[in-house]
């Protein structure tokens, strides 16, 4: 609400009637707006992080230069923030692109995307296919460290539950 407000010149107004006002001028619908972006973009999230990850960890190991430790964790999870980010920035800029634009019948005019497929396309076309990629050091900069914790609190909390769990069958 505060980034609709402020994206459309209406001050701190978000702070008394920023609600009310989006579904004044927009309709209430206008509240989900980006939500199909932001589904996709989860969905990325998880297969970029889960998936990459175990078969980095894994062909890491396999390897025989890796063991099972701290480091190859950490590798890993490094490498698989850097991949998140690389299948995300481009559903990233869509779902901002179209969250700030405005809607018909709203004070201005400002409809330039149809949905998600035309926002990359018309980006890719005007900008260059690197256009999807406008703001991707901050999404590294996000991203990265997000990943690396998740992953590493994941494998260490799923070692101390076979660490518990061996030792309560042991007594």
């Amino acid at each position: 609400i505060r980034d609709f407000c402020l994206s459309r010149g209406l001050g701190d107004v978000y702070k008394r009637q920023g609600l009310y006002r989006i579904v004044k001028t927009e309709g209430p619908l206008s509240l989900w707006t980006g939500c199909q972006p932001t589904l996709v973009r989860a969905a990325l999230v998880t297969v970029g992080q889960v998936s990459t990850y175990d078969q980095l960890k894994h062909s890491m190991i396999k390897s025989g230069y890796f063991a099972d430790n701290f480091v190859t964790q950490l590798v890993a999870s490094m490498i698989a923030g850097f991949i998140t980010s690389v299948l995300t920035n481009p559903v990233d800029l869509a779902k901002t692109r179209i969250m700030n634009q405005l809607k018909e019948g709203s004070e201005t005019k400002g409809v330039l995307y149809k949905g998600s497929l035309d926002c990359l396309w018309k980006t890719v076309k005007s900008e260059g296919l690197l256009g999807l990629y406008k703001g991707f050091v901050p999404t590294v900069m996000r991203m990265g460290p997000y990943t690396i914790l998740t992953l590493l609190f994941y494998e260490q909390l799923t070692h101390l539950a076979y660490f518990l769990q061996s030792n309560k069958s042991g007594i």
